[in-house]
Order: structure tokens, then C-alpha cells, then sequence
């Protein structure tokens, strides 16, 4: 009785929150059933397109500040001075700096990104430009 008290409870605050955003937001629409959904379907729309165009912004913006980052951070390296220079021995301080910056950002296995690499480029002899 008390568990099946609770969901009521919970789905009278969701009542209400829907309610709420309703009175706040529905000035033109009619109180039609079909007014109603019309309204609702176009918010999910237009909200869902403004998310995905702030996460492609904020992705972007991540993927293009990390460069500087790693700049300084091997700041005097030779594959640094010179990007067609392979990484060589330091490729495991790399790809642990990219994982840090990068690849654990975006959910990105490590394990996956090193064996793409190898078969691309091979690690040892990966430059910077690559």
C-alpha cells in the first residue's frame, strides 16, 4: 500500500510539473486534446534540435583546445618541433594524455583508439601530424 501510495504521489509531482510548464508556456495553444499534443510534440522538436547543436558545439569546441594542451605539455619534444617526427618511445605518455583529454571525454576506449592507430599508422613510427 505504501509502495503503490508513493507512485501516486510521484505521478501527481509529474502531473503538476507538466501542468506547470503548460500554464507557463501555452499561450497561443488551444485547450484542445490535439492542441495540446501539437504544442508539446513542437517543444520536443525544437528542444531536442538546440541540445544536439549544443553538444556538436561543445564536442567541437573540446576536440579543438586540446591541441594546445598537448602542446605544452611536450613543449620541447622533438615530435613537437617537428610534426613528421614519430612519437616513438613517448607514445604511451601520449596516448595517456589524449585518454585523459580526450578519448575519456567522449567515451572513447583507449584499447580501440591504440589498435586503430596501429593499423593506420603503426604507434612507434605515429607523428604528431598524423
Amino acid at each position: 500500500m505504501a509502495q503503490e501510495n508513493q507512485r501516486l504521489q510521484t505521478l501527481n509531482s509529474n502531473l503538476e510539473i507538466l501542468v506547470g510548464f503548460l500554464n507557463e508556456t501555452s499561450g497561443e495553444i488551444t485547450e484542445t486534446l490535439e492542441g495540446i499534443t501539437e504544442f508539446l510534440a513542437e517543444q520536443i522538436v525544437g528542444n531536442r534540435q538546440l541540445l544536439l547543436e549544443n553538444l556538436q558545439n561543445s564536442f567541437s569546441s573540446q576536440i579543438n583546445s586540446w591541441d594546445c594542451a598537448f602542446r605544452d605539455t611536450f613543449r620541447g619534444e622533438s615530435f613537437i618541433l617537428d610534426e613528421d617526427s614519430p612519437i616513438g618511445i613517448n607514445v604511451g605518455e601520449v596516448l595517456a594524455h589524449v585518454e585523459d583529454r580526450i578519448l575519456s571525454e567522449f567515451c572513447v576506449d583507449r584499447v580501440d583508439f591504440e589498435n586503430y592507430l596501429e593499423r593506420r599508422y603503426g604507434l612507434l613510427d605515429m607523428t604528431t601530424n598524423q
